[in-house]
């Protein structure tokens, strides 16, 4: 006859756990009672978004970068109700959200004579659309699916040049015409930029809570009771956690050895390793994403630093694809509100290429 089996109960405990999915799509979402659609889940595509581009260093740079060069070198207007600071201000702010969201919403105001007085930039994170783009919606929060009618929300119509009795309406400019809003350019490289944002935080817990990642503490007394578990926890967090408490000596009390703590350190195997070559291949997917490349924005390239001839090369073909787009697209924006052609002027981001070329021996590492 078997012995019988004797079922010994385990109970694992991990330090503050967490875990969760952050990342929201872009998708549309029609409420029914809900004038306006739904932008992402719980409404907060926009929000994680620009979340991305302030806390991703990489896709920080591309973007205020590109739209430095979109900006060029001098910016002037030929329109009676922007001075050319006011102009180079508009051109900032439409480059900015062309880039982080590929659209843009803009308060067009009117003075009593129905002509357009003001170009007003709207945060795009409080912004809103109907299904065909013909009303748009204002609010300071939409983090709640239910904010319209739970908080304040103003409501504009759509920009019409010829309703010129219309004090108050919004010019929205999207990058693509079969939905309701737009697409980052940089959507390809979303989960690129998260990656990017979760390795940096991966490094900054690693730092606050040493202790926890990679070393297990077994308790060999027995398993004491939720809230006894609950109360170890905080205090061994509490004395042993964190950077500054690097180095400290543990002291452990038992009444015999077979009751003592146990400390065991699991092998690292090549984490830092692993995590350098994952940061490294998002950043390429961040910089194909936007057709750009490294040495555009001051990056030394992985194979020949920073070479003059390399910039040169890259940078009339990312004038070329990129940076003249947007200027039209925002001279043409600009133009189509106030009804005049050519009301801004950009000049282009001019580099002495001649002098670049006969420097190109000299290599900056």
């Amino acid at each position: 006859m078997k012995d019988k089996e004797v079922k010994i109960p385990v109970a694992f405990s991990a330090l503050d756990p967490y875990l969760e999915s952050n990342i929201i799509t872009n998708t549309e979402k029609e409420i029914r009672g809900q004038k306006f659609i739904e932008f992402g889940d719980r409404n907060q595509y926009p929000n994680y978004i620009w979340d991305l581009y302030s806390n991703v260093s990489t896709l920080q740079s591309i973007i205020n970068g590109t739209k430095d060069y979109v900006k060029g070198d001098k910016i002037t207007s030929n329109n009676a109700m922007l001075t050319d600071r006011q102009a180079e201000e508009l051109v900032d702010s439409l480059a900015l959200d062309l880039l982080i969201y590929g659209g843009t919403y803009i308060s067009v105001l009117r003075n009593r004579m129905g002509d357009v007085a003001v170009l007003d930039p709207l945060d795009f994170r409080n912004c809103r659309s109907d299904k065909k783009n013909e009303q748009f919606f204002y609010s300071a929060d939409f983090s709640n699916k239910k904010s319209y009618g739970r908080c304040k929300v103003n409501v504009y119509p759509k920009f019409d040049k010829d309703k010129r009795d219309v004090a108050s309406s919004i010019f929205f400019y999207k990058n693509i015409k079969h939905q309701t809003y737009p697409v980052p350019c940089w959507s390809s490289a979303v989960i690129a930029a998260e990656i990017q944002k979760n390795i940096n935080q991966y490094h900054l817990n690693n730092l606050y809570n040493g202790f926890a990642p990679n070393t297990v503490v077994s308790f060999n007394n027995g398993i004491p009771s939720d809230e006894v578990r609950e109360e170890i926890e905080r205090q061994f967090n509490e004395k042993y956690s964190g950077y500054e408490n690097a180095g400290r000596i543990i002291l452990n009390w038992a009444v015999d050895k077979e009751h003592g703590v146990t400390i065991q350190k699991i092998e690292s195997n090549d984490h830092a390793t692993r995590y350098n070559e994952l940061k490294e291949r998002s950043e390429d997917e961040l910089f194909v994403a936007f057709r750009a490349t490294p040495n555009l924005f001051g990056l030394p390239t992985k194979t020949t630093g920073f070479n003059s001839q390399e910039y040169a090369d890259a940078f009339k073909l990312y004038q070329k694809t990129v940076i003249q787009p947007l200027q039209s697209t925002i001279c043409n924006i600009v133009d189509d509100i106030t009804g005049t052609p050519q009301s801004i002027a950009i000049e282009p981001f001019k580099i002495d290429f001649e002098s670049l070329n006969n420097n190109d021996a000299q290599t900056i590492e």
